[in-house]
């Protein structure tokens, strides 16, 4: 799963959190001056620099859990578009991550 975070304090908190829930097995955090998020609203372009990109491993019964996790944390500001929030299958892996990942 993959899903941007305006703040990065915000970001630490949602790992820490889903962590401790055992909801996710692995994660991997990029934040980049480079990496935005541009979306229009009220017919106005909105830009959002800065962005962290928090990548989550988990199992496929735990993703609407995890979705409930983030959206109980209102990660969006006022103004901010909702957040992006993208599940992607694994298309490959060793046996023993696939496995380790499950328990």
């Amino acid at each position: 799963m993959q899903i941007d975070v305006d703040d990065k304090r915000r970001g630490e908190e949602l790992i820490q959190g889903l962590f401790y829930e055992f909801l996710v097995a692995d994660v991997e955090e990029l934040n980049l001056h480079t990496l935005s998020q541009t979306w229009i609203k009220d017919g106005h372009e909105r830009i959002y620099l800065n962005q962290n990109l928090l990548t989550f491993i988990t199992t496929d019964e735990k993703v609407p859990q995890v979705l409930a996790y983030i959206e109980g944390m209102k990660l969006a500001e006022p103004d901010a578009v909702p957040f992006d929030f993208n599940v992607i299958p694994i298309a490959t892996g060793s046996k023993p991550y696939i496995d380790w990942v499950h328990k």
